[in-house]
Order: structure tokens, then C-alpha cells, then sequence
């Protein structure tokens, strides 16, 4: 098969820039592209012209706005349709000439496909990355959702439950890289770690709490955007003023060093207070080995085996009184859960199986 494979132009993939953060999206196509590659499947990935991927990719000679905005050059949301607009109608253009036999999306918006699947006849495959919970209902239009040739994957069985009237075909879970994770059978460090944009929804003022109440130090990984108000009354409020010695930011950092912190880390603190479609930290942590805490959200009983991978709690509480018994998690099993259920190899096996079913289907 000639499978064509598009996430966003926004970001390049992989990062060739410090410090730069990878959408999960577009972090999760590239890695399912090179994958698939390297068994020996004729890929085409839609990137921009800053990528470096190691399958053949397409480029159209255009930067990523990460690019753009790195040089101080301004964009707006309509550049951003703009450029992804440009891609679609061009892997539909070669699908309409039968140079492509399969499309498979991870849309940064979900409105983005709406306007090209139904033109043509050929598969799409469009992994679902958004939190179905809140209401998409303007994003889904009838012509899209009864496209005969439109196949939808979940990347968790929670994810199914928002308020939508999409027919899922599959479950895919997400998968990280095992090789960039390592696994570490004894910490090094006495600190809990947390992990996700600067967010209420993610619950870093959550996780600072439950330190603090722990006497444990935190570090803090992730993307801060002061551009939008209320996440810069959220930073100046709720972060800001108890970052110190034991409360530490570290900003954004590239998986190369967020591994060795968490390799040495008692446990990754997951406080969130949304319905979380995936959370792909929760797996890198496992896969160093380190036991995640996490309030029961969305993904999380799919991800964490409570007891034996972490701990699963319903409030601050007790997810103080879980950090005193934490070093009761066999990190070894954490590990094992990620090997059998949640790598990179997992996830591109899933997907084989998934374009194998939808072949079989159309015929």
C-alpha cells in the first residue's frame, strides 16, 4: 500500500530546534510513519520543509510556523488552515490520481479533512486526538460522518464516551518511544515529577498542593503561553508564587531530557481535572520505570493498573496518602505494562491491523 500520512504544518517533526514541544498529534504521525517505513511500507509523509523525518516526506517548500514565529515573523489562525488546507487538497489531488491507496489523518482541528474525504473514494483513516467530551458539535457535519469511506480511531475507550454521533472503528492506543525512555529499576532522586502544559485542566496547581502536603519536591515540565489571559492569571495566581528550591519550573524540554528525570523520579503526580483523551506522559513515565499517580480522569484506568503501575485517586487526599506507599510499585512491572500495551511497535502493529480490516472491508 501507499499510505499518505498528514498531521499539521504548524510544528516540524522531529523537532530540529531546542526546546521545542511536539504536539501529540503530529508526535504520534511521525512516529507511526517511520514505523510503518521500516517494515517496509511505501510511505509519504505531509511535513514541513524543517522536518527531518527518516520516510519520504512532502514539503510543498513550506516552513512550519514554528519556523515563522521563531524569526519573529507574525501568523494568524488563518495561515494556520491556510497551510493545512494546502496539504489536504493536495493528498486528495494524488488520491483522486490513484497514487494513493490509503489516507491517514491525526487533524490538529477536527474540522480540517471536513471539506476533502468526501470528494473521493479512497480510505481515510482519522485518529482522534481531541477530548470528545466537550462540544464538537459544529465540527462534525452530517455529509463528513456518513462518508462510507471514513474510518474513525479512538486512541482510548474513554475517549468514546463525550457527546458526538461519531461511529469509531477502532481503538488505537498511542505509543512511545522505549529506546529514548529507559528504564531505571532504582531512583537516583527524591522528588515527584508533573508533566503537561501550564493548564488548570492539567492540574499543575493540583500537583504543587499535593507536594507541598507531601513534603516532596516537584519538578514542573511544560509549555507556558502567557499570550492567552487566563492561562497568565492562572500562572501569576496559582504557580508563580511557589516556585523555589523544591517547587521547580523547568519550562519545555526535548524527550532526551525529560527521560533521565523521570528515570530518577519517585513518581509522576497526574492531577488532572478534565476528562484526558490519552496522556502520553503517563506512559513515558512507565516506561522509565516510575509509577504515576493520577486522579481517576478519562484515560487514566486504561492506562494505569492500580496497585501494581501506580495509583488511582479520586482526590488530593489521597493521592498524598498514595506518595507515602509509592515505593511499594514493583518499577519493573511499570515497564512490562508499556512493552505489551503502549510502544511505538504496539501502536504501529494496531495500525497494520486496522488498514488490514478496512482493505478487507472495501473489497
Amino acid at each position: 500500500m501507499k499510505i499518505a500520512l498528514f498531521s499539521t504544518f504548524s510544528l516540524p517533526y522531529p523537532s530540529p530546534y531546542k526546546n521545542q514541544t511536539l504536539l501529540p498529534p503530529l508526535q504520534i504521525a511521525g512516529a507511526l510513519g517511520e514505523g510503518l517505513y521500516k517494515k517496509g511500507h511505501k510511505i509519504i509523509m505531509f511535513l514541513s520543509k524543517d522536518s527531518r523525518p527518516r520516510a519520504p516526506h512532502q514539503s510543498f517548500n513550506l516552513p512550519s510556523l514554528y519556523f515563522l514565529e521563531k524569526r519573529g515573523k507574525f501568523y494568524d489562525e488563518k495561515t494556520a488552515i491556510y497551510y493545512d488546507h494546502l496539504a489536504l487538497a493536495k493528498i486528495y489531488l494524488l488520491a483522486q490520481q490513484k497514487k494513493i491507496d490509503l489516507i491517514h489523518l491525526h487533524p490538529r482541528h477536527l474540522s480540517r479533512p471536513f471539506y476533502f474525504a468526501p470528494l473521493v473514494k479512497v480510505p481515510t483513516v482519522i485518529t482522534i486526538h481531541d477530548n470528545l467530551y466537550l462540544d464538537r458539535k459544529k465540527e462534525f457535519s452530517n455529509d463528513f460522518l456518513n462518508t462510507p469511506h471514513c474510518f474513525y480511531i479512538s486512541i482510548s475507550y474513554a475517549q468514546r464516551r463525550g457527546q458526538h454521533n461519531l461511529k469509531f472503528f477502532a481503538n488505537v492506543y498511542n505509543g512511545v518511544d522505549t529506546q529514548i525512555f529507559k528504564f531505571r529499576e532504582k531512583p537516583r532522586g527524591n522528588y515527584a515529577v508533573a508533566i503537561g502544559r501550564i493548564d488548570p485542566v492539567k492540574g499543575i496547581h493540583l500537583a504543587i498542593k499535593i507536594a507541598r502536603q507531601g513534603n516532596l519536591p516537584l519538578k514542573i515540565i511544560g509549555p507556558l503561553y502567557l499570550n492567552i489571559p487566563h492561562i497568565k492569571k492562572y500562572w501569576q495566581k496559582e504557580v508563580k508564587p511557589y516556585l523555589g528550591k523544591k517547587i521547580q519550573y523547568l519550562g519545555v524540554l526535548p524527550p532526551q531530557r525529560i527521560s533521565p528525570l523521570l528515570q530518577n523520579a519517585l513518581c509522576l503526580l497526574f492531577p488532572i481535572t478534565w476528562e484526558e483523551p490519552f496522556g502520553l506522559v503517563m506512559v513515558e513515565a512507565m516506561a522509565c520505570g516510575t509509577p504515576v499517580i493520577a486522579f481517576n480522569r478519562g484515560s487514566v484506568p486504561e492506562i494505569i493498573e492500580d496497585g501494581r503501575t501506580g495509583f488511582i485517586v479520586e482526590n488530593k487526599k489521597e493521592m498524598v496518602s498514595a506518595i507515602k506507599k509509592i515505593k511499594l510499585i514493583n518499577r519493573f512491572l511499570c515497564r512490562k505494562r508499556v512493552e505489551k500495551m503502549f510502544s511505538q511497535e504496539k501502536m504501529v502493529e494496531n495500525y497494520e491491523k486496522v488498514y488490514q480490516r478496512i482493505l478487507r472491508k472495501r473489497k
